[in-house]
């Protein structure tokens, strides 16, 4: 299927505090559309109708910039997006602290401080003896003692005024020294100028510079930033707008001038005259000369016509507004800087480049090249629109539009906290108003990350990964379709554990272990006791051994053993394992008759058990409790009969080396006969008998003799 158009004329048409209104033109009756802003979606049907679409977007913090991108959409499918930045308001309170934007002015209204645009905010001022005309010295008036405050309108009678821009003679305006400007009014609509202020005195036009006074030309009248004069008596003096522009466009330009019992007028340009009617009664004329050519410079001539006779004339230069600049684009960017280029229109036309309220005046350029400007000390990863107006004798253009975003900050990326064998965990972090998401690139794949906070740290855990491996992350932060530089960390899957972990040898100091190598790449840590020891991987297919030293006899040791990779370790594997026990001491025959034998040795400790060996069997006996010796009979044997027993100290199934004995049963007895005894030869095994409760005696092998 089709992508779908981009909607045109994508725009913020109204702005508060906390909401932006953003305009657009339909596609057609079937294009929805999908508004993203802050990794946020919101879908938005396709609407009824011809006109344009409006969409509210509220709950947003005052003076914050943002970034829009509209998708158009249509079965699903979505256009390749375009995108905008807009302001919010700054909060009133604040705009006497960072300034207003061009043409407005922070002004107190209802108690609030707020930006606003004088030409909407003034203060009428229509005291008709400000007159120029009026000389009466009876009541002289100062303007030293008024609190001026914010901008105010002159008015003569029902007729807009304005300050005079010419000399003014002494003990006019109702004043003893009347005050006007040096210098023309602002001739291009919305422009604001600063202008000295004169003091007629002295015999002098200008006796002394009073102060300055900005001016702004609004649609029709001029307003004005009044301040006080140094002393008394200087007031400011009005007269009748003159002969002036008020508006000019790039076909037109709009004139206003003042009549007074006036029949009619002549308006001379170009070698042409237009006959102009006067109003009933006195009053501002308007009259707009169109079908002009856009920065061009006239000159007009009205004259004042009262029956067949004309005045002499008054002359006015006027100069109709440029063209816009084509060809506005976004040349190159980086964090701090952006660079645009516009094409030229002669070497007679300069521009003004404004944003953030801020103007830079570029001079027109020589050559016939492109025009570039890089604007720098900007911030990472913000959107700024840029507007550039066409300038020609001082007055500009519509002005055209361009929305451009630095490139953000690198984010930061953490060394991971967290891997396993198929994953890694990494904590991402960057400002959010550097950027509105991350994209994070490894093995050849992107991953987009949102970044739907203010700070912004996030955990973001990489799986289906390969054990003991090495992997290069990169991590971009992404504002508009604006990426960073990136920045890179390695970072390494845990390894598997080790096959065949177990104890091959040992002996009563030390335990030899044992275990299959992963690779070449990968080492070890033994882990017991407290300690750590590393082992590195060594070249080979063999097993790995190693041997641990210096232990106690007859101990029990538990071994943990973890895979070693880029040094990250794998879960561990642990086994417990001893070493060698001590054989038992004193091992002896304590009493035997015709059928059994009772031994006796020493125990070890209350943890090493025995096993009792002899005739091809074998008996567990387990550690006993108590600290005296153990005993053991056994029983079931035969009379006259040598035995052998093999004693094994037993911990943890590892035996001791064994220590034996013999001995031999007594004969049986028949009979009345059974106290005769005969001494025979003395045996082999001969040994010392601790009786239970008998002194040492010498046991010899006594044989019965039958009857």
């Amino acid at each position: 299927m089709a992508i779908p158009p981009n909607a045109e004329g994508f725009k913020a048409v109204a702005q508060s505090e906390t909401s932006i209104t953003l305009q657009w033109n339909k596609v057609n009756n079937n294009t929805s559309f999908v508004l993203q802003f802050n990794g946020t979606e919101t879908f938005i049907s396709a609407p009824d109708g011809d006109g344009p679409v409006n969409h509210t977007v509220s709950s947003l913090t005052a003076g914050a910039n943002y970034l829009f991108t509209l998708y158009s959409v249509l079965n699903n499918i979505r256009s390749s997006g375009i995108s905008i930045t807009a302001a919010t308001a700054e909060r009133p309170s604040s705009c006497a602290d960072t300034g207003c934007p061009s043409g407005t002015e922070c002004i107190t209204r209802n108690g609030a401080v707020q930006c606003l645009d004088p030409c909407d905010s003034y203060t009428v001022l229509n005291d008709t003896w400000r007159s120029i005309n009026n000389n009466d010295r009876t009541a002289l008036h100062c303007d030293r003692y008024i609190a001026w405050n914010g901008w105010y309108r002159f008015f003569l009678g029902q007729s807009s005024a304005q300050i005079p821009g010419r000399c003014i003679e002494e003990h006019r305006c109702g004043t003893d020294a009347p005050l006007w400007i040096v210098g023309t009014h602002p001739n291009q609509f919305n422009e604001i100028v600063t202008r000295t202020v004169c003091v007629s005195g002295g015999g002098t036009c200008c006796y002394v510079s009073s102060h300055t006074i900005q001016i702004k030309l609004c649609y029709g009248y001029y307003v004005y930033k009044l301040q006080q004069p140094f002393t008394c008596d200087l007031a400011y003096c009005a007269e009748p707008q003159g002969f002036s522009v008020f508006a000019q466009n790039e076909n037109s330009i709009s004139l206003q001038w003042f009549e007074v019992n006036t029949t009619s007028f002549v308006l001379q340009y170009n070698g042409t005259e237009t006959n102009i009617s006067a109003a009933d009664g006195d009053g501002t004329v308007f009259y707009t000369v169109s079908s002009l050519t856009a920065g061009t410079k006239y000159t007009f001539t009205l004259f004042s016509v009262s029956g067949d006779v004309r005045s002499s004339g008054e002359q006015l230069t006027a100069v109709t507004a440029p063209l816009n600049a084509e060809g506005l684009t976004k040349l190159r960017q980086d964090e701090t800087s952006i660079t645009l280029q516009w094409n030229k229109i002669n070497n007679d036309t300069s521009f003004v480049l404004q944003f953030y309220g801020r103007e830079t005046f570029i001079s027109a350029p020589d050559g016939d090249g492109p025009v570039t400007h890089t604007v720098s000390s900007l911030s990472a990863g913000n959107g700024y629109t840029f507007t550039l107006f066409s300038v020609f004798e001082n007055v500009k253009s519509r002005g055209v539009s361009i929305t451009a975003v630095t490139v953000p900050r690198n984010p930061f990326i953490y060394i991971p906290t967290y891997q396993d064998e198929t994953s890694i965990t990494l904590w991402l972090y960057g400002l959010n108003n550097y950027f509105s998401h991350f994209v994070l690139q490894f093995n050849g794949t992107e991953t987009f990350i949102s970044a739907s906070y203010e700070y912004v740290l996030v955990a973001h855990t990489v799986s289906s990964l390969t054990a003991g491996t090495r992997y290069m992350f990169t991590l971009f932060s992404v504002f508009g379709n604006l990426r960073s530089s990136g920045v890179s960390i390695v970072a390494a899957t845990a390894p598997k554990n080790t096959d065949s972990f177990r104890q091959s040898e040992q002996n009563e100091t030390s335990i030899t272990l044992q275990w299959n190598r992963v690779n070449n790449d990968t080492s070890f840590v033994l882990q017991f006791n407290g300690t750590e020891t590393f082992i590195s991987s060594s070249g080979g297919d063999g097993p790995v051994t190693h041997t641990v030293s210096s232990l106690t006899a007859g101990a029990r040791y538990i071994f943990t053993l973890f895979s070693v990779f880029e040094n990250v370790r794998s879960r561990g594997f642990s086994i417990v394992a001893a070493t060698v026990p001590p054989n038992a001491h004193n091992f002896r025959p304590s009493e035997l008759d015709e059928t059994s034998i009772t031994l006796q040795w020493n125990k070890v400790n209350y943890y090493i058990n025995f096993v009792l060996q002899f005739n091809g069997t074998e008996t567990f006996i387990s550690a006993p409790y108590g600290d005296g010796p153990v005993y053991h009979t056994v029983s079931s044997l035969t009379a006259r009969t040598r035995y052998t027993f093999t004693l094994f100290s037993v911990s943890e199934n590892v035996r001791s080396s064994g220590v034996n004995i013999t001995a031999v049963t007594g004969p049986k007895i028949k009979g009345s006969d059974r106290n005769c005894y005969v001494e025979g030869s003395l045996q082999p095994g001969v040994w010392e008998n601790h009786g239970r409760d008998r002194k040492t005696q010498v046991l010899r092998t006594v044989f019965v003799r039958s009857l």
